[in-house]
């Protein structure tokens, strides 16, 4: 048996390294989880698909409950039809025509025309004054009073004047009565001026038996308001003058 040469004992076996292909290599197992992870895990997985069952579940439940409700309608032929009850049948009216304009009469006209007057009281100035405080109170009361014409021309008329006036006699002085200064307007009520108040002109000092009228407010000449005891003139006279 003949010996190989010297050098094919040193060649190397052959491999990749030199283009001879190798051995296979063995085939790789798939790796293994321990024994006692696999149990948690599959837990955890098993709650996750439970959670999306339950709530897929839900939703569908939900969007079923919606969807129902959104499309349900009545139907027109069963649904009942409002029935609308007037109140009132009547036609409403209206009138074009413009409300009658309202004057305030220049003088008070006492209320009642004809008193029956048979006494006439006396009264002190305080209680004048206080009779022109509340005239109200004495409406219908017949009294003599006092006073001195303060106005008496075509503003006032004929049958009325403006007076200061006071429940006792005083004669003037200095072109006034200085104890007479409420503010009074007198108006005859006499048939054909009997009671003399056609002859009492401005600046006339006077006695006058009257019977309490109702207040009476009129505007001045500087455009204020005045409110004013009235008395009904039964008989009115002179006595002195302060002109």
């Amino acid at each position: 048996m003949s010996q190989p040469p010297d050098n094919a004992q040193q060649q190397p076996p052959p491999g990749p390294a030199y283009g001879y292909p190798g051995p296979p290599p063995p085939p790789l197992a798939p790796p293994q989880a321990p024994a006692r992870a696999r149990g948690p895990l599959y837990a955890a997985m098993a709650a996750c698909v439970a959670s999306a069952v339950i709530a897929g579940t839900v939703g569908y439940a939900i969007g079923s409950t919606t969807s129902g409700s959104s499309t349900v309608s009545a139907s027109p032929e069963t649904t009942p039809t409002p029935t609308i009850t007037p109140v009132g049948t009547a036609a409403a009216t209206y009138s074009t025509s413009p409300a009658p304009a309202t004057t305030t009469a220049p003088t008070p006209t006492p209320t009642p025309a004809t008193p029956a007057c048979t006494d006439f009281a006396e009264l002190t100035d305080r209680e004048f004054k206080l009779l022109g405080k509340d005239p109200g109170a004495h409406f219908g009361k017949c009294y003599r009073v006092y006073g001195y014409v303060t106005q008496a021309d075509s503003a006032t008329g004929a049958g009325s004047f403006r007076a200061n006036a006071c429940g006792e006699k005083h004669q003037p002085k200095y072109g006034y009565i200085a104890d007479c200064d409420t503010n009074s307007i007198f108006t005859d009520i006499s048939a054909n001026g009997a009671s003399g108040i056609k002859d009492i002109v401005d600046g006339d000092a006077f006695e006058a038996d009257v019977m309490v009228g109702k207040p009476f407010t009129y505007t001045t000449t500087l455009g204020g308001q005045m409110t004013a005891p009235t008395f009904a003139v039964l008989r009115v006279k002179q006595y002195a003058t302060t002109k």
